[in-house]
C-alpha cells in the first residue's frame, strides 16, 4: 500500500521563498500606485483651487482690497489663508448698478475661497495661501517693497515658489491702479509639487 507523505521543511521554505519573490515586488508596485495616485489626485484638486481662488479675488471689490494694501499692508502686500487674513475685507459696501462684479461681500467671499475644498483633499494655513501686492512699484518705494518681501521670505510668510512673481517679476515705474494676486498650493513634501497661479486684480466701475 502506497503512503502519502507532505510536503517536506524544505519544500515548504521553497514553495514560501517563490511566493514571497512574486508577492514582495508586487506589493512595492501597488504601495508606489496609490502614492502616485494619491499626488495626482492633491494636484488636480490644487489645481482647480487655485483658479477658482483667482477668479474669487477677481470679483472681489478692488477699492477695499487697494485701501487694506495702504492701510495695513504698507503698500506692499497682503497675505491670505484659511486661518487669517479675511478678517481685514469689509463686510459689505454700497452697492453700484453699473459696477461690473458680483460681489458685495469681500470677507465672506475670501472664507468660501479657503473654505471650500474637496472632501477628500484640504490644505491648511501652511500650504494653501494668497497673495495680493502692486503690480507696479514706484522707483522710490521699491527699496521699501524689496526689504519688506525678503522679510516676510525670512518669517515663512512668502514661499520660495512666490519670491519671483512677488519680486523679480515686479515693473518699476509709476504707481498705478492695478494690483496682482498669486495663489500658491503646496500639495505634496517634494519641493516641485506645487502649483502657482497669478493674475491681475483692477478697479470696478463705481458711483460710490
Amino acid at each position: 500500500m502506497r503512503q502519502n507523505k507532505g510536503f517536506s521543511l524544505i519544500e515548504m521554505l521553497a514553495a514560501l521563498l517563490v511566493t514571497s519573490a512574486i508577492i514582495v515586488p508586487l506589493l512595492f508596485s501597488l504601495t508606489a500606485s496609490v502614492a502616485t495616485n494619491d499626488i495626482m489626485i492633491k494636484r488636480s484638486v490644487a489645481t482647480s483651487m487655485t483658479s477658482a481662488a483667482l477668479q474669487g479675488f477677481q470679483t472681489m471689490y478692488y477699492t477695499d482690497i487697494e485701501n487694506k494694501i495702504n492701510d495695513i499692508g504698507n503698500g506692499h502686500f497682503l497675505a491670505f489663508n484659511r486661518d487669517n487674513g479675511c478678517s481685514i475685507l469689509r463686510n459689505n459696501r454700497p452697492f453700484s448698478p453699473t459696477s461690473i462684479q458680483t460681489a458685495a461681500n469681500n470677507r465672506a467671499l475670501c472664507d468660501n475661497i479657503f473654505e471650500i475644498q474637496n472632501i477628500n483633499t484640504t490644505f491648511d494655513g501652511n500650504q494653501y495661501q494668497v497673495f495680493v501686492y502692486p503690480f507696479q512699484v514706484e522707483a522710490a518705494n521699491l527699496t521699501a517693497y524689496q526689504n519688506a518681501i525678503d522679510q516676510a521670505h525670512v518669517n515663512g510668510i512668502i514661499p520660495d515658489e512666490t519670491l519671483r512673481d512677488l519680486m523679480k517679476n515686479i515693473p518699476v515705474g509709476q504707481s498705478i491702479n492695478i494690483l496682482r494676486v498669486t495663489v500658491w498650493i503646496q500639495y505634496g513634501d517634494g519641493s516641485n509639487q506645487v502649483v502657482i497661479r497669478s493674475g491681475l486684480l483692477s478697479p470696478e466701475m463705481e458711483l460710490d
